[in-house]
């Protein structure tokens, strides 16, 4: 992979703005957060633009968008007037993140069938996990219910299609990277779930710190599975 300086920012970046959030230094969240993302989509998009597909430009998509997610909910997260429209704005561009995410994982560029095809049942956990979840939230959701069902449902719709690579033509490696990555994310989204609508009932320490742990660690891992898996393919 090419142009691995900007990965040594992202990890300097990662380092500031987990102290950030440690620490609630605000100016350094404001500073290193919408950076982050930003420089991971310009390092995905150096690597893999000599081989476009639709997997990786969805994924790339992805990838910018989440930029939008991160400086919305930012503000949201920050305590400043009118929350409720930055909440939705951040999930709005996340939204579009696991939207484009499921598409691109969707287009992966093999027509094999993959494991959640050949074994659909696989996919049955991750339904439940959905229904449950939102059984759990449904009492404190007040008017998000609608956008927190229809969000969650994506990211279940991303999961799923992020399992069926397996057993495509990616090597195991690279599948576990981009799946481990998509795990990482939805539990960074559901610790952001408990901490806003269930603080009452669930105790999580420092759940800004963990949500950015996962959060930035899953990201990472998709944006780097899939250069790995493209430039594989490209060889």
């Amino acid at each position: 992979m090419k142009h691995r300086y900007l990965l040594i920012i992202y990890l300097i970046l990662t380092i500031i703005n987990l102290f950030a959030e440690w620490s609630a230094h605000q100016t350094l969240i404001y500073v290193s957060k919408p950076l982050l993302l930003t420089i991971l989509s310009l390092w995905f998009y150096l690597n893999i633009k000599s081989h476009w597909s639709a997997f990786s430009v969805f994924v790339l998509l992805g990838l910018i968008f989440s930029v939008g997610g991160d400086t919305f909910l930012m503000f949201e997260e920050n305590g400043n007037a009118d929350t409720a429209i930055w909440f939705l704005l951040g999930l709005g561009c996340f939204l579009l993140t696991h939207l484009f995410y499921f598409l691109g994982f969707l287009k992966y560029p093999d027509k094999s069938k993959g494991f959640i095809t050949k074994k659909w049942w696989w996919a049955i956990p991750f339904v439940l996990f959905y229904i449950g979840f939102n059984y759990y939230l449904r009492n404190d959701l007040a008017d998000l219910q609608l956008p927190v069902l229809v969000y969650s449902g994506v990211i279940t719709l991303m999961a799923i299609t992020a399992l069926n690579l397996k057993g495509k033509d990616i090597l195991e490696k690279h599948f576990w990277w981009i799946f481990g990555g998509v795990l990482l994310f939805m539990l960074s989204d559901t610790v952001i779930a408990l901490n806003k609508f269930k603080s009452h009932e669930v105790a999580i320490p420092q759940p800004r710190l963990a949500i950015m742990v996962l959060y930035l660690l899953g990201q990472y891992l998709i944006a780097s599975g899939t250069v790995k898996a493209i430039q594989r393919q490209a060889a």
